[in-house]
């Protein structure tokens, strides 16, 4: 299981403070003198609270205990529905393979429809293919991770042509939290004009929020409360 993305930070004098959504929990405050020690900070405590907390939030997605996510399904945005990356349609079973009921999984999964495929790839036939990923996440092997369960599409990126990025939720954040006054904006005629308006709750990702200048060049966001050149992102991996 590898974690890897981009987190939004603020400096504020000698302070840099994480922004994301609120179900990541409360958000990191730093004390950081020297600049050039930031991201190493920012990395080794973004570590510390992935190994603390958010494993274990993945985890709440990744299984309920009697199921896993199908490694070989993916979301399909804006409608978030389970399509199957071989066959390439939508998934009858939504990706969810109930462990306690091989049946279901076996009739459920429609892999046949890509037979050719699974033979030219695999080398296996779509019965033989269906009892390999059967038995990878009965024995263990795979427990749902791959697909980050639990995470959210940001709305600003359908805008930037990243419709299928999908982040973790501290990985994001929204306009609401860094927003002066949320009825001056939700009101504002260049705000709806700009299709903004509509969004100010929306989740969006670190990347789009400090590009909204170059994503807007109309609109100057300082005054909403937004001072953009007070943002910035960080990268991380962690892999436990």
């Amino acid at each position: 299981m590898k974690f890897s993305g981009e987190i939004l930070v603020e400096h504020t004098h000698s302070e840099v403070k994480t922004h994301w959504l609120e179900r990541a929990g409360p958000q990191l405050v730093l004390d950081i003198d020297d600049a050039e020690l930031l991201d190493e900070e920012i990395e080794n405590t973004i570590e510390q609270y992935i190994a603390d907390t958010g494993i274990h939030y993945v985890d709440e997605f990744a299984s309920g205990g009697d199921w896993v996510t199908c490694q070989f399904g993916r979301v399909e945005v804006p409608i978030d529905s389970w399509h199957c990356k071989i066959t390439g349609t939508n998934c009858p079973i939504q990706a969810k393979i109930d462990l306690t009921d091989k049946e279901r999984f076996l009739h459920g999964c429609n892999i046949e429809a890509s037979e050719e495929t699974v033979q030219a790839k695999y080398d296996r036939s779509p019965e033989e293919f269906k009892e390999d990923i059967w038995d990878t996440v009965t024995d263990g092997d795979y427990e749902g991770h791959h697909h980050h369960p639990g995470t959210a599409p940001c709305s600003f990126c359908e805008d930037a042509n990243r419709r299928d990025s999908y982040y973790l939720p501290w990985e994001m954040t929204r306009l609401t939290d860094h927003l002066g006054d949320y009825e001056d904006a939700r009101s504002s005629v260049e705000l709806v004009q700009e299709g903004i308006a509509y969004k100010l709750g929306d989740a969006i990702c670190s990347t789009c929020f400090v590009s909204l200048e170059e994503s807007y060049p109309s609109v100057d966001f300082s005054v909403y409360g937004i001072d953009l050149n007070t943002y910035d992102t960080v990268e991380y991996t962690f892999e436990p």
